[in-house]
């Protein structure tokens, strides 16, 4: 019985050192299996990190990109816009100013019409004047042509009783002197 103390616990201890050694050397393994999981797990969330900061990296750098573009085409918009504006504003202040001058010419074309108008008829207050005073020219000569006439009627009965009384006084002197 004696050896059956000792030799329970030695085959216990036995036993004990070959669990312990299996465990020992499984342990290690398995440690550095858990550790290599732990290891991979970190460089796979490392990597999965890296990966979506450089994705987040790329979207933020497409987003800029985009970004940039859309305001250059903002400014661009803004730009044409502004130059159509001021081509509008340009074309309306020239037919403004054209209109003006427009305005000015038909001003001063209808201020030369008036005159002219005025001088037209000043013109025909002449004529009628000029008419006026032919025909009284021509009413004067007619009278003076009739007083012609009528003088030339008149001189003609003189010289007739001129030559009338002259025949008288030449019949009256051969008479006298036939008296005589």
């Amino acid at each position: 019985m004696k050896k059956v103390y000792f030799l329970i616990p030695v085959i216990g201890c036995i036993v004990f050192a070959g669990i312990y050694w299996n465990f020992l050397s499984h342990h290690a393994e398995v440690q550095r299996a858990k550790q290599a999981i732990v290891e991979k797990a970190k460089k796979e969330k490392l990597a999965k990190e890296l990966a979506d900061r450089e994705k987040a990296y790329a979207d933020a750098i497409a987003l800029a990109d985009r970004r940039k573009k859309e305001k250059e085409a903002r400014e661009e918009k803004t730009r044409l816009d502004n130059e159509a504006r001021q081509a509008l504003l340009d074309e309306s202040q020239k037919a403004f100013q054209e209109q003006r001058r427009q305005e000015a010419v038909v001003k001063r074309l209808t201020d030369e019409i008036k005159a002219e108008k005025e001088t037209v008829a000043k013109i025909k207050e002449q004529i009628k004047a000029y008419q006026a005073e032919i025909d009284a020219q021509q009413v004067y000569v007619k009278q003076a042509q009739a007083n012609e006439k009528s003088f030339e009627l008149i001189l003609a009965k003189i010289d007739a009783v001129d030559k009338a009384a002259a025949d008288a006084a030449a019949a009256a002197a051969l008479a006298a002197k036939n008296k005589s």
